[in-house]
């Protein structure tokens, strides 16, 4: 699989992708009604060109074949995140959500936010997100409930305790360990997994690394950890 920045071309086949995932995934949780306000079929393509071309994108292919895609924007804010329906539970969302995370660290912003539907409420817990609150939207008249969520990457502040649990990331724990200005080592324990330690030389006091453990590797999910003198 692989992901790549947004094409004007894709336009048409990420808004078919949206709908026909939308109208079969979300059907358990949502009301036919809801479905169609959410998804309308026609879709307003001219809203959803100007829409893509306002944020930053990232396609997930399959082959030749688009399987899914995330939009966010400069802030943090993550709009959409959809998975063809026919590719659910293979590593597609954990990959595009892997791209955002590297962007947005990237651009110095210390949070993503989004707002997810109750059928994505799984996949932002697995990947470490914190539940905010549950809301009551409308789309096209028509009353959702949906979820907000946050997720932070800077280090801690100075007044932060030595060891601390920085995050969860599936089947992890994230452990920290600094003894003070000097200490360039980083240790964290996969709960249930053996430990493993990785030696490097410390950057900024705000630097990231992200890595995976031997169990998450194969399921394909993401631990993001951060490194402080």
């Amino acid at each position: 699989m692989n992901v790549r920045p947004y094409k004007a071309e894709d336009a048409p086949t990420l808004v078919r992708l949206f709908t026909e995932t939308v109208r079969t995934i979300n059907a358990d949780d949502y009301s036919p009604e809801q479905l169609a306000a959410w998804a309308p079929d026609p879709p307003n393509m001219d809203h959803w060109r100007r829409r893509l071309s306002e944020r930053i994108v990232f396609v997930a292919e399959d082959g030749s074949e688009i399987v899914g895609f995330a939009t966010f924007e400069p802030d943090g804010h993550l709009d959409h995140m959809y998975v063809h329906w026919r590719f659910q539970r293979q590593g597609v969302a954990s990959a595009l959500f892997r791209c955002i995370e590297q962007e947005v660290i990237s651009r110095g912003v210390a949070r993503i936010f989004t707002e997810s539907s109750i059928t994505a409420r799984p996949f932002f817990e697995c990947v470490g997100f914190r539940f905010i609150a549950t809301q009551k939207i409308e789309q096209r008249g028509i009353p959702f409930i949906n979820y907000r969520w946050r997720s932070f990457f800077r280090g801690p502040s100075k007044d932060t305790p030595k060891w601390m649990i920085l995050g969860v990331r599936t089947c992890c724990y994230i452990l920290f360990l600094s003894k003070g200005p000097g200490i360039r080592a980083q240790l964290w324990q996969c709960v249930s997994f053996r430990f493993r330690r990785l030696n490097e030389a410390a950057g900024a006091a705000d630097a990231s690394r992200s890595t995976l453990c031997e169990s998450c590797r194969t399921k394909g999910s993401c631990i993001t950890i951060f490194a402080f003198a």
